[in-house]
């Protein structure tokens, strides 16, 4: 099974990223337990399509709790 972003997807989860970058007390400081980045996407088959969301894993002992979603409703 193959999950891809849409372009609108895409454009709107790097703007999200790169704000939440800019304000993660755990990416300023370089604390990064998985390999490749502090950022997880999770996808969601559902009956109307499949959701997307991303959110912030920095640190196993340290979470910042920040997630949105970026699933483009429109397609």
């Amino acid at each position: 099974m193959k999950f891809e972003l849409c372009h609108k997807e895409k454009i709107k989860a790097d703007k999200y990223i790169s704000e939440h970058n800019k304000e993660c007390e755990l990416v300023k400081n370089n604390i990064v337990e998985t390999i490749g980045g502090a950022i997880t996407y999770t996808f969601t088959p559902t009956g109307l399509g499949v959701a997307c969301s991303i959110k912030c894993v920095c640190g196993w002992h340290k979470v910042c709790g920040w997630h949105k979603e970026c699933t483009d409703m429109n397609k």
